[in-house]
């Protein structure tokens, strides 16, 4: 892996995610949510519209990435990746609010 960055990402977040998986690095993986935890969490709130559910989501989000944290290639875009997954998370957790009001109504 060359020294070269990009305005998407750094090559230190594969570094990172592979010192996590490899390692089981705890630090390494406290480097990526502090470089994203504002991202994942500013974008949670718009989907949601309520900072309540974001912070739902924001851990829902992290727990999925140490979870799938082996499966990245190199070439992942750790910003897309988490973004599209906020996205993912936020409406599932909507979904299940709908449900759950609807149930209550009933």
């Amino acid at each position: 892996m060359s020294g070269e960055t990009n305005a998407t990402q750094t090559p230190a977040d594969y570094v990172l995610l592979r010192a996590y998986v490899d390692e089981g690095s705890e630090a390494a993986f406290t480097e990526l949510v502090r470089r994203y935890v504002g991202m994942v969490h500013a974008s949670a709130v718009r989907q949601t519209g309520r900072p309540d559910m974001a912070e739902d989501v924001v851990q829902a989000v992290f727990i999925l990435l140490a979870r799938k944290a082996s499966s990245f290639d190199p070439g992942v875009l750790l910003g897309g990746w988490l973004f599209r997954s906020v996205r993912f998370a936020a409406n599932d957790l909507l979904k299940a609010e709908r449900r759950r009001q609807f149930r209550e109504t009933v």
